[in-house]
């Protein structure tokens, strides 16, 4: 849950300042929509609370929480105008992840025992001169088709897995599975091996996984969008309601209290 509230807030705020950059113009008019539309919301709120108890005086208290409403208009204006950017930042986020993967020696060390230990339990290599990855050995024996396919598949489920992991927000959106389709890594380990390599290196996995994860996002753009754009509005809708929720409760206790003192 934690890290699903850190990637929010980190998708809201580089959309923020991609809005900013890129159309600079768009983003002033959105800020000055926001407080205009905030101000009304105050002045509304005011309303709102007599409407319930026409004598009603409005306390500090209760000027705060409509203060609050207007706060929460003017972010859901600004923030949600930004969010069209939701697809460019998620591609960018995907990229720095695929960086950040290649160079993870933690990840890759633990990855490559468990695609070593698959390959051996598999009985179809010769391990003579490859010794344990906890024994020093960093070579698995990939003499044959089926092997190749395996340490592929490892590999990528792994890669895709840690980005599931690492970014829950965008694998709600794009609903990534854990796997591959198998004949996309086929295709793939086919394609490596023609062109001359003898080892399938965890870097072309992750480029495999990365690719995988970008054309989810390609294909469901529009959803991503959407989605971002109606969960922060139902959210803000959520805070605002409590907030009039809390007014209208203040002005009704008010009318007890001067019922009950008549």
């Amino acid at each position: 849950m934690e890290s699903l509230i850190v990637e929010t807030f980190e998708l809201i705020k580089l959309c923020l300042v991609m809005s900013a950059e890129l159309e600079s113009r768009w983003f002033v008019t959105s800020i000055i929509a926001g407080l205009v539309l905030a101000g009304l919301s105050w002045w509304l709120c005011s309303l709102f609370a007599r409407l319930w108890n026409t004598k009603y005086t409005l306390t500090g208290w209760h000027h705060f929480l409509c203060a609050l409403c207007a706060l929460l208009v003017f972010t859901a204006v600004v923030v949600g105008s930004s969010l069209r950017f939701t697809q460019q930042v998620a591609e960018a986020l995907v990229e720095g992840w695929s960086a950040d993967l290649q160079t993870d020696g933690a990840w890759s060390e633990e990855t490559f025992v468990r695609a070593y230990d698959d390959v051996k339990a598999q009985g179809k290599e010769n391990f003579a001169g490859f010794p344990d990855p906890r024994d020093g050995g960093n070579t698995i024996p990939m003499t044959l088709g089926p092997t190749r396919e395996l340490v592929a598949t490892v590999y990528a489920k792994e890669a895709t897995g840690h980005f599931n992991a690492n970014h829950p927000l965008l694998s709600l959106f794009l609903v990534t599975d854990a796997d591959i389709p198998q004949e996309v890594i086929a295709q793939d380990v086919k394609t490596y091996f023609s062109a001359g390599n003898q080892v399938y290196q965890l870097e072309q996995a992750v480029k495999l996984a990365a690719n995988h994860v970008r054309l989810s996002l390609q294909q469901q753009a529009p959803k991503v969008v959407f989605y971002s754009q109606l969960a922060l509005g139902g959210i803000f809708l959520l805070l605002f309601l409590a907030t009039l929720t809390a007014i209208a409760l203040g002005a009704y206790q008010d009318i007890k209290v001067h019922y009950a003192n008549a």
